[in-house]
Protein backbone atom coordinates (compact mmCIF):
# COMPACT_ATOMS: atom_id res chain seq x y z
CA UNK A 1 0.00 0.00 0.00
CA UNK A 2 3.04 2.10 0.14
CA UNK A 3 4.29 4.78 3.10
CA UNK A 4 3.59 3.92 6.95
CA UNK A 5 2.46 6.87 8.97
CA UNK A 6 3.53 7.03 12.50
CA UNK A 7 0.66 5.84 14.88
CA UNK A 8 -1.76 8.45 15.59
CA UNK A 9 -0.80 11.15 13.63
CA UNK A 10 -1.50 11.34 9.82
CA UNK A 11 -1.87 14.90 8.52
CA UNK A 12 -1.14 14.57 4.80
CA UNK A 13 -1.25 11.75 2.29
CA UNK A 14 2.13 12.17 0.64
CA UNK A 15 3.06 9.19 -1.23
CA UNK A 16 -0.69 8.24 -1.91
CA UNK A 17 -1.87 10.44 -4.35
CA UNK A 18 0.55 12.69 -6.77
CA UNK A 19 2.50 15.41 -5.64
CA UNK A 20 0.11 17.63 -4.07
CA UNK A 21 -0.33 17.28 -0.58
CA UNK A 22 -3.89 16.91 0.28
CA UNK A 23 -5.46 17.35 4.13
CA UNK A 24 -5.87 13.88 5.32
CA UNK A 25 -9.83 14.19 6.38
CA UNK A 26 -10.53 15.82 2.40
CA UNK A 27 -8.49 12.93 0.79
CA UNK A 28 -11.23 10.59 2.50
CA UNK A 29 -14.08 12.95 1.77
CA UNK A 30 -13.24 12.01 -1.94
CA UNK A 31 -12.25 8.43 -1.52
CA UNK A 32 -8.36 9.18 -2.73
CA UNK A 33 -7.19 7.93 0.71
CA UNK A 34 -8.68 4.42 2.23
CA UNK A 35 -10.55 4.80 5.76
CA UNK A 36 -8.00 2.95 7.46
CA UNK A 37 -4.68 2.44 6.79
CA UNK A 38 -2.12 -0.59 8.60
CA UNK A 39 0.67 0.54 10.74
CA UNK A 40 3.50 -1.69 11.77
CA UNK A 41 0.76 -4.33 11.80
CA UNK A 42 -1.70 -2.21 13.35
CA UNK A 43 -4.90 -1.28 12.21
CA UNK A 44 -4.70 2.35 12.41
CA UNK A 45 -8.64 3.96 12.00
CA UNK A 46 -8.95 7.59 10.91
CA UNK A 47 -11.30 9.18 13.01
CA UNK A 48 -13.78 12.40 11.72
CA UNK A 49 -11.53 15.39 12.99
CA UNK A 50 -14.23 17.13 14.89
CA UNK A 51 -13.63 15.84 18.88
CA UNK A 52 -12.87 19.44 19.88
CA UNK A 53 -15.92 21.13 18.22
CA UNK A 54 -19.41 22.53 19.48
CA UNK A 55 -21.18 20.09 17.48
CA UNK A 56 -19.38 17.29 18.89
CA UNK A 57 -19.78 18.75 22.54
CA UNK A 58 -23.24 18.76 21.31
CA UNK A 59 -23.76 14.80 20.35
CA UNK A 60 -21.30 14.30 23.58
CA UNK A 61 -23.95 15.75 26.04
CA UNK A 62 -27.14 13.94 24.55
CA UNK A 63 -25.37 10.74 25.04
CA UNK A 64 -24.64 11.77 28.64
CA UNK A 65 -28.00 12.84 29.52
CA UNK A 66 -29.06 9.48 28.13
CA UNK A 67 -27.04 6.83 29.84
CA UNK A 68 -24.85 8.88 32.23
CA UNK A 69 -26.35 8.06 35.52
CA UNK A 70 -24.00 10.80 37.10
CA UNK A 71 -24.64 13.50 34.63
CA UNK A 72 -26.74 16.06 36.47
CA UNK A 73 -29.37 16.08 34.11
CA UNK A 74 -29.95 12.10 34.01
CA UNK A 75 -32.62 11.86 36.09
CA UNK A 76 -34.99 14.22 33.15
CA UNK A 77 -33.91 12.34 30.16
CA UNK A 78 -32.16 8.71 31.13
CA UNK A 79 -33.79 8.26 34.30
CA UNK A 80 -37.48 8.66 32.48
CA UNK A 81 -36.45 6.71 29.43
CA UNK A 82 -35.70 9.10 27.15
CA UNK A 83 -32.52 7.46 25.60
CA UNK A 84 -30.47 7.75 21.65
CA UNK A 85 -31.66 5.83 18.62
CA UNK A 86 -29.01 3.44 17.85
CA UNK A 87 -27.95 5.34 14.42
CA UNK A 88 -26.64 8.00 16.58
CA UNK A 89 -24.48 6.33 19.28
CA UNK A 90 -22.16 6.93 16.10
CA UNK A 91 -21.03 10.03 16.15
CA UNK A 92 -20.77 10.11 12.05
CA UNK A 93 -24.14 8.66 11.90
CA UNK A 94 -25.36 11.86 13.36
CA UNK A 95 -22.76 14.32 12.20
CA UNK A 96 -24.24 13.24 8.55
CA UNK A 97 -27.59 13.61 9.67
CA UNK A 98 -27.31 16.97 11.62
CA UNK A 99 -24.43 18.66 10.46
CA UNK A 100 -25.97 20.73 7.51
CA UNK A 101 -28.86 22.21 9.49
CA UNK A 102 -26.78 22.94 12.48
CA UNK A 103 -24.58 25.28 10.02
CA UNK A 104 -27.67 26.63 8.86
CA UNK A 105 -28.96 27.38 12.12
CA UNK A 106 -25.29 28.67 13.45
CA UNK A 107 -24.85 31.13 10.81
CA UNK A 108 -28.69 32.54 11.29
CA UNK A 109 -28.42 32.25 15.46
CA UNK A 110 -24.96 31.95 16.35
CA UNK A 111 -23.15 29.09 18.16
CA UNK A 112 -24.57 30.00 21.49
CA UNK A 113 -27.92 29.67 20.92
CA UNK A 114 -28.29 26.69 18.59
CA UNK A 115 -29.06 23.50 20.41
CA UNK A 116 -30.45 19.97 19.95
CA UNK A 117 -34.09 20.28 20.72
CA UNK A 118 -36.67 17.24 20.40
CA UNK A 119 -40.08 17.92 18.85
CA UNK A 120 -42.01 15.77 21.06
CA UNK A 121 -40.73 15.92 24.62
CA UNK A 122 -41.31 12.48 25.75
CA UNK A 123 -39.72 11.14 22.77
CA UNK A 124 -35.96 9.61 22.25
CA UNK A 125 -33.10 11.67 20.42
CA UNK A 126 -33.82 10.15 16.66
CA UNK A 127 -33.89 11.81 12.91
CA UNK A 128 -37.44 12.80 12.99
CA UNK A 129 -37.62 13.83 16.09
CA UNK A 130 -34.82 15.89 16.85
CA UNK A 131 -34.01 19.60 15.44
CA UNK A 132 -32.17 22.56 16.13
CA UNK A 133 -33.17 25.38 18.32
CA UNK A 134 -32.47 28.24 20.20
CA UNK A 135 -32.53 28.10 23.99
CA UNK A 136 -35.22 30.64 24.41
CA UNK A 137 -37.64 28.32 22.31
CA UNK A 138 -35.85 25.06 24.00
CA UNK A 139 -36.81 26.48 27.16
CA UNK A 140 -40.41 27.22 25.81
CA UNK A 141 -41.06 23.98 25.05
CA UNK A 142 -40.18 22.09 28.54
CA UNK A 143 -42.20 19.78 29.94
CA UNK A 144 -42.15 21.25 33.57
CA UNK A 145 -43.18 25.31 31.79
CA UNK A 146 -46.45 26.75 33.56
CA UNK A 147 -48.98 28.07 30.79
CA UNK A 148 -51.16 30.37 31.08
CA UNK A 149 -53.98 31.01 28.45
CA UNK A 150 -55.75 34.86 27.87
CA UNK A 151 -57.67 35.61 25.27
CA UNK A 152 -57.94 32.36 23.77
CA UNK A 153 -53.83 32.36 23.48
CA UNK A 154 -51.61 30.16 25.56
CA UNK A 155 -48.12 31.01 26.16
CA UNK A 156 -45.70 30.29 28.78
CA UNK A 157 -45.01 32.57 31.92
CA UNK A 158 -41.79 33.69 30.08
CA UNK A 159 -43.61 34.47 26.53
CA UNK A 160 -45.93 36.47 28.49
CA UNK A 161 -43.58 38.28 30.34
CA UNK A 162 -42.24 39.34 27.26
CA UNK A 163 -45.07 40.41 25.28
CA UNK A 164 -46.59 42.28 27.97
CA UNK A 165 -43.02 43.94 28.59
CA UNK A 166 -43.05 42.97 32.41
CA UNK A 167 -40.04 40.97 34.17
CA UNK A 168 -40.46 37.47 34.03
CA UNK A 169 -40.37 36.48 37.90
CA UNK A 170 -43.08 39.65 38.85
CA UNK A 171 -45.48 38.19 36.30
CA UNK A 172 -44.93 34.70 38.49
CA UNK A 173 -45.22 36.31 41.46
CA UNK A 174 -48.18 37.98 40.63
CA UNK A 175 -49.96 34.84 39.21
CA UNK A 176 -48.29 32.51 42.25
CA UNK A 177 -47.18 34.16 45.23
CA UNK A 178 -49.74 36.87 45.15
CA UNK A 179 -52.64 35.06 43.76
CA UNK A 180 -53.92 37.57 41.01
CA UNK A 181 -55.97 36.63 38.48
CA UNK A 182 -55.05 36.65 34.57
CA UNK A 183 -56.15 40.10 33.49
CA UNK A 184 -54.78 41.86 36.26
CA UNK A 185 -51.40 39.61 36.81
CA UNK A 186 -50.93 40.60 32.54
CA UNK A 187 -52.32 44.02 32.45
CA UNK A 188 -51.64 45.70 35.61
CA UNK A 189 -48.82 48.67 34.99
CA UNK A 190 -45.62 48.06 36.88
CA UNK A 191 -44.90 50.41 39.80
CA UNK A 192 -41.70 51.93 39.77
CA UNK A 193 -40.52 52.50 43.58
CA UNK A 194 -38.30 55.82 44.02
Amino acid sequence: MGKLFKKGHIPWNKGLKGVMPIPWNKGIKTGIIPKSVFVKGHKLTVTHGMRKTIFYSKWAGMKRRCFNKNEEKYPIYGGRGITVCKRWLKFENFRDDMYKPYLKHVEQYGKKQTSIERIDNDDNYKPSNCKWATQTIQQNNRSNNHLITYKEQTLTIAQWARKMNINNKLLFDRLYRYNWDMKRALTEPVKIQQ
